[in-house]
């Protein structure tokens, strides 16, 4: 009998364990390569070979040939140009439908010819519709991109197009779905916000409004924060720029957000002023953030005059004001 498991991708610790038994025990070089391969062994073993020496060259390989083999090697089973051409499509976004694709690809797409192509191995159902493996869709989006850049631009410029319009279609039109603008802010002209998004996760958590009868959950949260405070570096990286990011925070700045909350004191702008990311089903610290929902109520620095827009052109009109 032959079972099917998932190849999962190392986490950073055991992505560090894996680089110094190959010599490489440099932190920088070894999160260069943890951002450009997100620890998936595949990817790992073509760029860390055994016996490549590593340590003794002093430097890490870049994306070359080592990836166009691996890109290769995925889209053996895509071998035709219209499979092709929808791959190119669904990698401008992280997720993808029928309608979106043909929304993208600037035509419709059969039924038949969809179902092929969600059918290939790297593509798999999530809750937001279907989804190519990360990497392939980095590597077919960044092949896509400097290959035909006026293409690419079209497409990416109908994804913004698209997220804009679903956010601006929701209540009162404001943007209160984050997934929906999180898709949105992936599309952005700024390589450090990609490379923020590049790394974040649908998370499990969900939103609970702070009231009176839970507020010493929240106060609670707070005093442990601030007990298990400690040094960290946040590491994120944006391929499309080749831009790599390594911001290190003393315990005392990652307080600092917490030192303008003042939990009791939002409360008294009404229900929804302060909200709590959540574990359902967890007795005890349940709370693992909190939401304030009204940023007017602080007294937080005017927008600064002059700012680069998010979006390259050409974009659509209605959403450049973004």
């Amino acid at each position: 009998m032959i079972l099917f498991l998932p190849l999962q991708e190392l986490s950073y610790e055991e992505f560090r364990l894996y680089m110094e038994k190959h010599g490489v025990t440099d932190e920088a070089e070894s999160d260069r390569l943890w951002l450009q391969t997100l620890g998936h062994p595949l990817a790992l073993s073509l760029l860390v070979p055994s016996g490549l020496g590593i340590a003794n060259q002093g430097q890490i390989p870049g994306r070359g040939a080592a990836w166009e083999e691996l890109l290769a090697l995925w889209l053996r089973e895509a071998r035709d140009h219209e499979l092709r051409d929808l791959l190119q499509a669904a990698s401008v976004p992280r997720s993808f439908n029928q309608e979106f694709l043909s929304l993208l690809a600037g035509r419709e797409v059969p039924s038949q010819l969809f179902e092929r192509l969600v059918r290939l191995s790297f593509i798999r159902r999530t809750g937001e519709g279907w989804r190519l493996h990360e990497l392939i869709r980095e590597a077919i989006r960044s092949d896509f991109r400097e290959r035909a850049p006026a293409a690419f631009e079209r497409c990416r410029g109908r994804a913004v197009q698209y997220y804009y319009d679903l956010i601006m279609q929701s209540a009162d039109h404001r943007p209160d779905s984050p997934q929906k603008l999180a898709e949105l802010l992936r599309l952005a002209g700024s390589p450090v916000m990609r490379a923020h998004f590049r790394h974040s996760r649908r998370s499990h958590y969900y939103l609970e409004t702070v009231t009176e009868s839970n507020l010493h959950e929240a106060e609670a949260y707070i005093r442990r924060r601030e007990r298990e405070a400690r040094d960290f570096t946040i590491r994120c990286s944006d391929p499309e720029s080749g831009s790599l990011f390594r911001f290190k925070l003393t315990a005392e700045e990652s307080l600092l957000r917490l030192s303008a909350l003042e939990a009791e004191e939002l409360l008294r702008h009404g229900d929804g002023a302060l909200k709590a990311a959540a574990q359902r089903g967890r007795k005890g610290c349940r709370f693992k953030r909190l939401c304030p929902r009204q940023p007017a109520n602080f007294n937080l620095p005017a927008p600064l005059e002059g700012r680069r827009p998010l979006f390259p052109k050409p974009v659509p009109r209605q959403a450049s004001s973004l």
